[in-house]
C-alpha cells in the first residue's frame, strides 16, 4: 500500500492507496509539529514531544506516555526508528533482518533504544520486500547502517550475500550530516521518494512520502546501465489481428503447452530468495522467504503464516499472506508468463521488427496485482523467447529488456526458462522441479495440512521441499 502524508497548520492529511485521491485528515488534532509515513504506517510528534502512530486512514494513537521526542522515521517494511531530546536513538517494529539495531532479529512493539549512545544526529528507515534496514548519523559526522545487506545497501562492502545481515550498528563513511533510506538502497540526499499513486500536494508545511515495497528491488548501478544501453522507451503500438493469436499460440507450443497442463506441483526458488511450492490442482501455494513461511488458498488469497514456526495472528498474519501471495504472482508469472497470453483481460498486438519480423505485445488489463502492465516478447523460428521487454510498475524505467536462456526441460515435460539476464546482472530460477501430482513430488504428509484444519507440519530444515 502506497500513501502519502502532509503537515498543514499543525494537522495531518494523507491520500493514496485505500484513501482516494483527495487528502484526508486524520484525527482531529491540530498540534502536531512533525511526521513520518511509509506503506500505510504514519507516525507524527506534537508540540508537547508526544509520539503517535497509527494506519493511515485510523485515528492516530499514542505511542507510550513519554514527551521528549525530536524527530521521527517510518518505513514500509513496518519498523521506525526515532530520537528524543536527550539524542538517544530508539527503534521499534518488525525485525527480519536486525533492523532494529539490537544484534536479534525479535519483532519489538514497544521503543527500544539502539545501544547507548545518545549525540544521535539524524536516523532513517528503508527496506525491500519482507526485510528492513535504519541508518544514522552521529555529531561526530559518522554514518552507521544495520539491518539487510541483500543488495550491498549498508554501504560496509558486501555485495549481494546469501542472507541478510543481523548487524549492531556499523560504521559505513564518514563526514554526512543525513542520510535517507529508500527502497533497497540508502544514499545521503534531502528529497524524499513517493510512491505509485501518491504525488506530492501545495500548500503543505511539510509532506511524507516513502516508496513502497518493491518485488524485484534491481540494483540502481544496474538501472543506470540499463538507461546507457537504451532502455526508457516507450512502449509500442502494435496491431490486433490472427497474426498476434497465432505467435501467442506459438509461445505456448513452444514450451509444451499440453506437458504445462499435465503438471500438477511444482516447486522453484526465485531470485535466489523466494522458495515457492505450488500445488496447480487444488491452487494451493507455499511460499518461504528468509524465517517467515505462508500457506496460501490462492482462490481466496487467505491463509496461515509462520515465523520461525510459530504462527502469526492478526494483522501480523495477514500481512505476510498478502507479501506472500504478491511474491506468488510476480515469480510464478516470471516462471510461467509463456502461458498467459490468453489470460482473461489480456490484449495480443502484433509489433514489426525492423529485420522483417514480428514482435508480440501482450497487455494485461487486469488481473494480478500490477494490472496494466506490459511486455514485449521477441521469439525464435520456434515461438520459443529470446527476450522480453517490460512496460510495469514495479520498475522505474520502460522498456527495461530481459533475455530468456537457460532453457530446461521439467520431468513433465514442459520447459521453463532459468535465467533472465537484465543489464549487470542475472535473475536464476533454481530449485526447480515438478510432478503430475504433488504426492509425485513431496514425499510424506500433505504439507498443505495446515490449510485443511490439521496440525502444523514440522519446519523444514531447508528453503527446498
Amino acid at each position: 500500500m502506497a500513501v502519502s502524508c502532509g503537515l498543514k497548520a499543525g494537522g495531518i492529511y494523507c491520500w493514496g492507496d485505500g484513501l482516494g485521491g483527495a487528502a484526508v485528515q486524520q484525527g482531529t488534532d491540530t498540534n502536531f509539529t512533525m511526521l513520518s509515513a511509509g506503506g500505510d504506517q504514519v507516525c507524527a510528534i506534537k508540540d508537547d514531544n508526544t509520539l503517535w502512530c497509527w494506519n493511515a486512514g485510523s485515528a492516530p494513537t499514542q505511542v507510550g506516555g513519554d514527551a521528549d521526542w525530536r524527530f521521527l522515521a517510518a518505513d514500509a517494511t513496518e519498523h521506525t526508528c526515532g530520537s528524543r531530546l536527550d539524542n538517544s536513538l530508539w527503534c521499534w517494529g518488525e525485525n527480519r533482518a536486525g533492523e532494529l539495531g539490537d544484534g536479534t532479529t525479535t519483532a519489538r512493539g514497544v521503543p527500544g533504544q539502539v545501544g547507548f549512545d545518545a549525540d544521535w544526529t539524524s536516523v532513517t528507515t528503508g527496506g525491500s520486500f519482507f526485510a528492513g534496514h535504519s541508518c544514522g548519523t552521529r555529531s561526530n559526522g559518522q554514518l552507521f547502517c544495520w539491518g539487510d545487506d541483500d543488495y550491498a545497501q549498508l554501504g560496509i562492502g558486501g555485495l549481494w550475500p546469501p542472507t541478510p545481515q543481523v548487524l549492531a550498528p556499523s560504521r559505513a563513511r564518514p563526514t554526512r550530516k543525513r542520510v535517507l533510506c529508500g527502497s533497497g538502497c540508502s544514499f545521503p540526499r534531502r528529497a524524499l521518494a513517493g510512491g505509485r499513486g501518491a504525488h506530492p500536494r501545495k500548500g503543505f508545511d511539510e509532506v511524507a512520502m516513502r516508496t513502497p515495497v518493491n518485488r524485484l528491488a534491481l540494483p540502481a548501478l544496474g538501472f543506470l546501465f540499463a538507461l546507457w544501453t537504451g532502455c526508457g522507451t516507450a512502449q509500442p503500438d502494435g496491431v490486433v489481428d490472427a497474426r498476434a493469436d497465432d505467435l501467442a499460440r506459438q509461445m505456448k507450443e513452444s514450451v509444451d503447452a499440453d506437458a504445462w497442463r499435465r503438471t500438477g506441483a511444482i516447486t522453484w526458488t526465485f531470485a535466489d530468495r523466494n522458495n515457492h511450492l505450488w500445488d496447480r490442482r487444488r491452487m494451493l501455494a507455499r511460499v518461504r522467504t528468509d524465517d517467515v513461511e505462508v500457506y496460501i488458498d490462492l482462490r481466496t488469497k487467505t491463509g496461515v503464516a509462520l515465523q520461525d514456526g510459530v504462527r502469526l495472528e492478526g494483522r501480523r498474519r495477514d500481512d505476510a499472506v498478502q507479501k506472500g501471495y504478491e511474491s506468488w504472482v510476480n515469480d510464478s508469472f516470471w516462471l510461467i508468463a509463456t502461458n498467459k497470453a490468453f489470460d482473461p483481460g489480456t490484449t495480443r498486438l502484433r509489433v514489426p521488427q525492423d529485420d522483417g519480423g514480428d514482435a508480440l505485445l501482450v497487455r494485461y488489463g487486469s488481473g494480478g496485482v500490477t494490472p496494466g502492465d506490459a511486455y514485449l516478447w521477441h521469439l525464435d523460428e520456434n515461438g520459443r523467447p529470446t527476450s522480453w521487454q517490460m512496460w510495469v510498475s514495479v520498475l522505474p524505467l520502460d522498456g527495461v529488456k530481459a533475455t530468456w536462456e537457460g532453457w530446461v526441460e521439467l520431468p513433465t515435460g514442459a520447459w521453463v526458462s532459468t535465467e533472465r539476464k537484465l543489464a549487470l546482472f542475472t535473475i536464476e530460477i533454481t530449485e526447480l522441479d515438478a510432478a503430475e501430482t504433488l504426492q509425485g513430488l513431496v514425499a510424506g504428509p500433505d504439507p498443505f495440512r495446515i490449510l485443511l484444519g490439521e496440525h502444523a507440519p514440522t519446519p523444514h530444515p531447508n528453503r527446498s521441499p
